[in-house]
């Protein structure tokens, strides 16, 4: 597996916890999809420097995951999605995060109520996704003078699409796009 590119792991029960610590020799990963619950974060991700593409999904990490990402050196998209985490606030542990990032998409994460600020530092970013995301989550950047907003007005591009009607899948549409970065 010493020349792998790309793995896709996926539960076939959603409830299923797959342990992935025994993992090795995987060093030319690009791209990685999990979505699988996890009893914590395989710790062989942080040592990924080829990749430039991660999913996690139906982890259910107690754990932030933004602590075993944050070095990922070339990780160009991110995806959390589908309760992928289960605390309430995503944690950047320095300004030198994700340095290559390009694209955040944070997806039915139930419990994240705020804007991770550390967003903010994230200077590469050019589109940032929300969906399905709590309602106090959303009203804190749909507007320029709401609370988080400075957050994320550096990012060209962020869209924000909120369930209103499970019922009927319908939801509300926020499309951010600022035409420059401010300095």
């Amino acid at each position: 597996m010493t020349r792998l590119e790309s793995l896709d792991i996926t539960a076939i029960y959603e409830d299923e916890i797959i342990g992935l610590n025994s993992i090795s020799s995987i060093s030319q990963l690009r791209r990685l999809k999990l979505k699988a619950r996890l009893e914590k974060m395989p710790n062989w991700i942080s040592k990924l420097d080829c990749l430039i593409y991660l999913m996690l999904a139906l982890s259910n990490l107690k754990d932030d995951p933004l602590r075993w990402l944050d070095k990922l050196p070339h990780l160009l998209k991110l995806s959390l999605w589908d309760n992928a985490y289960d605390g309430e606030i995503l944690h950047f542990q320095n300004r030198y995060s994700l340095p290559c990032l390009e694209s955040f998409a944070i997806i039915k994460i139930t419990h994240l109520k705020k804007v991770p600020s550390g967003i903010k530092a994230l200077v590469n970013l050019k589109v940032l996704d929300f969906l399905n995301m709590p309602t106090e989550f959303v009203e804190s950047v749909v507007l320029e003078n709401e609370q988080d907003y400075w957050i994320i007005n550096h990012v060209p591009l962020v869209v924000i699409r909120h369930w209103i009607d499970p019922k009927v899948n319908d939801f509300k549409v926020y499309t951010i796009h600022l035409s420059s970065k401010e300095s």
